[in-house]
């Protein structure tokens, strides 16, 4: 108690009357009144331990059991108490504490003194300890918890955690409305309008600029304010003027501008995307490996669809010049070098050919090709220092010094991209004379350790089900590696979510 006093004494600040559950002697609440005279402290116990109880202290002594009922306080104190307890018994503790105190606004809390599992320290000790005393607990049939195993406790006892768990919920269930205010967004051109007015506009001055009906301004007010809680604009007071002022943020400026990711996020919010992901529970009870998600929801797997609709094909074949533009920009910024020492390369369905004309402003000398698939190469530019291959990754890759694979492993299971690596494989020399394959996708677990960077990747992984693709982590990509016969690669985790990854025959 010394140094929970010393360390964290603020939780004790404020408090007017404590009673400490199961406190036995009182030597807890004996300390803490030491530190805080003011307060009135009470011990609730059985019977037989409150009968030994000392004399002649400012703590009050009161025999009764948690089971049954706690006396009023303004904070209940559990010192070591529920690792005593399994779940349920610990719920209905909890359920009287809550019952003892006053609401939150008016000081009421519950001070809780035992192991969380995984917090503090991440030292080898610190965690064997806390695993130790788990087993210990097991004594009585006791267990101490994790953060998770302590939040449903709480939940269920009806403290705040239980609306927190609603807030999660509610914030998932809507999280859809994010989504679609963003493409209601793309639809009228608003990140355009405001850059229009220099990068800062009100609401009568984007109105000026989209087409909007005049009934549906305080419908746009509406929207304009889930995209700036959402952090798609900011906004401010407007001087001299009641309006409020939207202005561009780090994300909306990717929406405008010659190499903005308009196109990649129109293709992402379009029907055909999202309309397929309300058949994902269907999905989960079907059989691999058809139908994909894709299929599911619209009768025919999503590149037959880009080969005989021409309007979707262009959504996809856009999207994908639109991020390739974006992001190649940092590839070869942050880490040119995997392109230099090149002689040739070829990238393997490289669409339009949007990442080798990046590359080869870089490096002109290098000797580029793109292959894909015949109506693909079709609608090729022309007179560019690119050449384009009709072909087919599953059958042969023409030959060169260097493989390009952005983006298109994950489109396909673990068998087929064995099998695209292969070929891969065939078509470069041995790594003593340059051969290598350098790969643009995702690594689950590679990057920045934040909540965000983890959590779109995991939506990453979830959205490429819609072709029964995947996003792998490192293990995944070596087992992929080592099939298809190559011995060594190097992740290098430089693209946001995305990483570079060069492979070594």
């Amino acid at each position: 108690m010394d140094i929970a006093i010393k360390e964290s004494g603020e939780v004790f600040q404020g408090i007017t009357s404590l009673i400490d559950v199961a406190g036995g002697l009182g030597a807890a609440a004996q300390a803490i009144s030491k530190a805080f005279p003011h307060v009135e402290y009470t011990v609730l116990d059985l019977d037989h331990v409150i009968a030994k109880a000392p004399t002649g202290t400012n703590v009050k002594y009161i025999a009764g059991d948690m089971f049954e009922s706690i006396p009023p306080a303004n904070a209940v104190f559990l010192k070591w108490i529920l690792h005593d307890w399994g779940h349920d018994d610990c719920v209905k503790i909890l359920r009287n504490c809550k019952k003892a105190i006053p609401p939150r606004d008016a000081g009421g809390k519950v001070i809780i003194m035992d192991i969380v599992i995984g917090a503090g320290q991440s030292n080898v000790k610190h965690r064997e300890v806390q695993a130790l005393f788990d087993v210990y607990m097991m004594i009585i049939n006791g267990i101490e918890r994790d953060e998770l195993e302590w939040k449903m406790m709480f939940s269920e006892a009806g403290f705040t955690a239980l609306l927190d768990a609603q807030l999660n919920l509610l914030d998932n269930t809507f999280g859809y409305i994010k989504s679609m205010a963003l493409k209601a967004a793309l639809d009228l051109r608003i990140a355009d309008a405001i850059e229009h007015h220099g990068g800062a506009a009100t609401i009568p001055q984007i109105v000026d600029r989209v087409t909007l009906h005049p009934c549906k301004i305080p419908s746009l007010r509406r929207l304009m304010c889930v995209l700036t809680v959402s952090g798609v604009f900011g906004v401010q007071p407007a001087d001299g003027s009641s309006e409020l002022l939207y202005a561009l943020t780090p994300t909306s400026r990717l929406l405008v501008g010659p190499r903005n990711l308009v196109s990649i996020t129109a293709m992402s919010l379009s029907p055909h995307f999202v309309a397929s992901y309300l058949e994902l529970g269907t999905w989960f009870q079907q059989e691999l490996p058809e139908p994909c998600i894709f299929k599911l929801a619209h009768g025919e797997p999503l590149w037959k669809l880009a080969e005989h609709d021409a309007t979707f094909d262009a959504l996809i074949n856009d999207g994908m010049v639109s991020d390739t533009s974006f992001i190649m920009d940092i590839a070869i910024k942050e880490s040119g070098e995997v392109f230099q020492g090149i002689t040739s390369l070829i990238d393997v369905a490289g669409g339009l050919g949007a990442a080798a004309q990046a590359i080869s402003k870089a490096f002109p000398h290098v000797e580029y090709t793109v292959l894909d698939l015949d109506h693909v190469i079709a609608k090729a530019p022309t007179g560019t220092n690119v050449k384009y291959i009709a072909g087919d990754m599953f059958e042969s890759i023409p030959p060169a010094n260097a493989v390009f694979l952005k983006w298109i492993l994950h489109d396909w299971g673990h068998d087929d991209c064995v099998k695209i690596l292969r070929n891969c494989k065939k078509a470069i020399p041995p790594r003593d004379a340059g051969g290598k394959v350098i790969i643009m996708d995702i690594v689950i677990g590679a990057g920045q350790s934040n909540v965000k960077h983890r959590e779109v990747q995991a939506l990453f992984d979830v959205y490429m089900m819609i072709i029964n693709g995947i996003e792998g982590d490192e293990l995944e990509w070596k087992m992929m590696f080592s099939e298809a016969g190559f011995t060594d690669y190097k992740i290098i985790p430089v693209l946001g979510v995305r990483s570079i990854i060069e492979v070594y025959p």
